[in-house]
């Protein structure tokens, strides 16, 4: 076998080397920074999606001393206000920024400046053809609590990035400036339109800037709220919005009533979903509640009608179910067959329908629209400049994604049928996501059981084509592994020498199973992750909950340690068969693919990027699921199987046992 550092880590050579060249690599970099050049990398780096780059993301410029007094701002045209002992904010009334009238105080001057820096620094950044590092910025600017914030949201929301105003050329006067630092000005509503043809990473920008408008959707004014509910239309129906980036906008929906842009909405959102899919059953759930809400005779009678249609017809009982209609679930009648089940099924709901008088619920009695689904922060309102949450942008370093390649390394014993049937669904959403990030993403899979089974490892190599992996590993099933240990280390070797690495960017190995290796193979484990772990790769082990399974994996633990990595415990729940008449089960807050996510693109980026992947995840994870029909298949109705014939025993009668004569 070769050894890792001829096949896995000659991208690195020996480290030594590795090291001195990376010294003298950054020796060169940095001196080319302070002369104002660029190097060929710093532009391929900038090159994360299919969009042109723009200039790279320049580093911030070092603040000034936030504590010094030498702020251009003329104290008198301030006053101290009642009561208000000169800060900023009022914390009894939770109102943010300056009250009217109120001194200018040192902190108020510090609060001032840092937020200034902040505009500054990310009106650049909302300006890039790098549309992650104009995402990124959003997911910044989140959690800034101003209405200029929300200005450059909305914008961003509109058109995918932020042009600045021309500065005025009068000075301001201290009333306007108080007026729109406390919130109480309305600023101006930019045009509500899109380009006429925007670009993948654009409209990426505009997903995010949207999601964070909608966390503070109680705080804008009226004509704010009519622009944002606009745009959620818009994008819906554009395809934009999918998986819990709709929920919001039904709730929205529920609290106004039936309308008729309204049922058309719900009409295009049931086309859209998948009573299958894990990501669209919260979604379900709201239109489930619009229903219940409305009663609303026309829509309860098309999905009545609805149920006619297979695909369509346990996605229109589900959003029936919480009428109290009294019809029994389709399930009653699941031993007649499926075509029996549904046609009985929905002859009992036309019946109810008959017999029922519908009273349309009134707008006025009508559920509260509220904001308790959001996936990025409101914001909150800077009172302490010297807190550390607000200074740490103030020495973030530039924003760097080079390729990645990532290898699941995936235990396929019986126990784990659930994460093979994961990795077999979700392969083309994970490359999705991996190529909104990196110019190169590249993804392979390793199989693997234990000595004895059908076979050790199965290795479908590294591939840019997501689709060409999925119909590869199709075949792929969880069988064997009678015993608990499996045959980690061959699965890491043969991962390391055949999967086909590229010589360079970053390298992450994902490690699912929920059986250690075994034990006597460990200093080779060890041995193998830190030769790798020295020539760049980063390593993660993901521990599976089965009943089969060890109870707290260390290995895993172990190997992520030694790998530069982390280790993580995921729940894989199995999706429901075509021929089933079950519904999913919703997808968890922190679902496997957006652990793994985060962990991996956390390994890619500055440390100071870290607190904001998580959000930033959430959101990518919801735009990249896919719309899929359902294919629902029939089934046969049920038979019992055959009576079984009772063995006759020689000698016996009937089904009497021979006496034994040694119990004589």
């Amino acid at each position: 076998m070769r050894t890792p550092g001829k096949r896995f880590g000659r991208f690195a050579g020996s480290v030594g080397v590795v090291a001195a060249v990376a010294m003298l690599a950054a020796n060169v970099l940095a001196a080319g920074a302070t002369a104002g050049g660029k190097t060929a990398s710093d532009e391929a780096r900038q090159r994360v999606t299919k969009d042109e780059p723009d200039k790279p993301a320049p580093a911030p410029m070092p603040p000034k001393d936030l504590n010094s007094p030498e702020v251009k701002m003329d104290d008198a045209l301030w006053q101290p206000a009642p009561g208000s002992g000169g800060n900023v904010g009022d914390r009894k009334t939770g109102s943010g920024g300056l009250t009217m009238g109120a001194a200018m105080t040192r902190q108020d001057r510090a609060i001032e400046q840092i937020l200034d820096f902040y505009l500054r620094m990310y009106d650049k950044h909302l300006q890039y053809n790098n549309w992650i590092v104009r995402a990124f910025a959003v997911v910044s600017l989140a959690r800034i609590q101003d209405p200029r914030v929300t200005e450059r949201l909305f914008h961003v929301m509109l058109t995918g990035r932020y042009i600045p105003r021309p500065a005025p050329t009068k000075v301001v006067s201290a009333d306007a400036t108080a007026v729109a630092r406390s919130g109480a000005g309305v600023i101006p509503l930019p045009p509500a339109r899109q380009p006429v043809s925007m670009r993948r990473g654009d409209i990426m920008v505009c997903v995010f800037a949207w999601e964070a408008l909608a966390a503070r959707y109680h705080t804008l004014p009226p004509e704010y709220q009519k622009v944002w509910r606009e745009q959620a239309v818009s994008m819906c129906k554009k395809g934009w919005l999918a998986g819990d980036l709709r929920v919001n906008v039904i709730r929205l929906m529920e609290s106004e009533g039936p309308t008729k842009q309204n049922l058309d909405l719900f009409s295009h959102l049931f086309g859209a979903t998948n009573s299958l899919d894990p990501y669209d059953i919260h979604t379900l759930e709201a239109m489930r509640s619009c229903v219940t809400s409305w009663k609303h005779p026309g829509l309860i009678k098309a999905l009545i009608s609805a149920m006619g249609k297979l695909d369509d017809f346990y996605r229109a009982e589900f959003l029936l179910s919480d009428l109290g209609a009294g019809v029994p679930y389709c399930t009653q009648f699941k031993d007649k067959g499926s075509r029996v089940m549904q046609r009985a099924t929905q002859e009992a709901w036309f019946k109810w329908l008959q017999e029922t008088t519908l009273e349309p619920t009134k707008t006025q009695d009508l559920r509260k629209f509220s904001i308790n689904f959001a996936l990025l922060p409101a914001g909150e309102t800077i009172r302490d400049p010297k807190d550390p949450q607000w200074r740490r942008d103030l020495e973030l370093e530039k924003f760097r994604l080079d390729p990645i390649d990532v290898a699941f390394v995936v235990d396929s014993t019986g126990s784990m049928g659930h994460v093979v049937r994961w990795v077999q669904s979700d392969v083309m959403k994970m490359m999705r996501a991996f190529d909104l990030i990196s110019t190169e993403p590249r993804i392979g899979v390793t199989f693997y059981r234990d000595h004895g089974d059908e076979y050790v490892t199965q290795v479908y190599p590294m591939t840019s084509s997501a689709a060409h992996l999925a119909k590869s590993i199709q075949t792929a099933t969880a069988k064997g592994g009678a015993d608990l240990p499996e045959a980690v280390l061959e699965a890491l070797q043969e991962t390391v020498n055949k999967i086909g690495w590229s010589k360079s960017g970053n390298k992450a190995v994902v490690l699912i199973g929920d059986a250690p290796p075994h034990e006597d193979t460990l200093p080779k484990v060890q041995a193998l992750v830190e030769q790798c772990a020295k020539a760049g790769a980063k390593f993660y082990g993901v521990k599976v909950r089965t009943p089969k399974g060890a109870d707290e994996l260390p290995s895993f633990d172990d190997i992520a340690k030694w790998g530069n990595g982390k280790s993580m415990e995921a729940t894989f729940s199995g999706n429901p068969g075509p021929a089933s008449t079950d519904i999913a089960r919703a997808i968890d807050k922190e679902s496997p693919d957006q652990i793994i996510f985060s962990e991996v693109l956390k390994g890619c980026l500055a440390q100071g990027y870290h607190d904001r992947i998580e959000p930033f995840v959430a959101v990518l994870c919801q735009y990249v699921q896919m719309p899929l029909k359902e294919n629902r298949e029939h089934f046969d109705p049920y038979k019992p199987p055959p009576p079984r014939t009772e063995r006759r025993e020689p000698g016996g009668h009937g089904n009497e046992r021979p006496k034994d004569p040694r119990a004589q």
